[in-house]
């Protein structure tokens, strides 16, 4: 049995689509996905650190932020994983959000999660998810941003990156493997 972090956004669910969707209709802007070529929000829209602390905060706790839909094939792959491993889901969501974070992952994969850690690590460093690893004692992580990714490999023997278009450039750490899909994920962990 391993214990195994796992990621929310854009790992169980599809949040940036959903978060370009509510963000573009209170603004009249037009972002897809594919434009966002790095998981700053600020720095893609051009617009304050601040004015995106409060548009991610207006988001998620917005009725649509329990309908984010789940990424494909997460559903039966964190379902296959829990029957043989302990999940723990990690987030860099503001801790703030930790009930409606824990609403959807009830909604969408009851019973599957050991415990949810929300770290605030997308605005605030005091609390990484590599200290997670380390408390909670993990042995793989699943991320989709290469710095969280780099930052889980000091602790973890494997981190699996989700191909996504913010996550392009190269890494340099050996015990990240670079995955496409679910089904990738759990070929590889069922390979271990």
């Amino acid at each position: 049995m391993s214990k195994i972090g796992v990621d929310i956004d854009e790992i169980l669910s599809e949040t940036v689509q959903t978060f370009l969707g509510f963000y573009n209709a209170r603004h009249g802007t037009n972002f897809v996905l594919d434009e966002i070529i790095e998981y700053s929000f600020s720095r893609q829209f051009g617009i304050s650190l601040e004015d995106e602390k409060r548009a991610i905060h207006e988001f998620f706790v917005s009725d649509e932020a329990l309908h984010i839909p789940t990424l494909a094939g997460s559903i039966e792959a964190i379902q296959a994983l829990s029957k043989e491993n302990k999940l723990y889901a990690v987030s860099s969501r503001p801790t703030e959000l930790i009930q409606s974070t824990t609403a959807w992952l009830n909604l969408y994969y009851p019973k599957c999660f050991t415990d949810v850690v929300l770290t605030n690590s997308h605005f605030d460093s005091t609390k990484t998810k590599s200290d997670v690893c380390r408390s909670l004692k993990l042995d793989i992580f699943i991320d989709d941003q290469i710095v969280f990714a780099e930052d889980c490999a000091q602790v973890c023997s494997v981190v699996y990156l989700l191909n996504k278009p913010w996550n392009q450039t190269s890494f340099s750490v050996d015990n990240i493997v670079r995955v496409m899909t679910w089904a990738d994920i759990l070929r590889k962990i069922d390979n271990k």
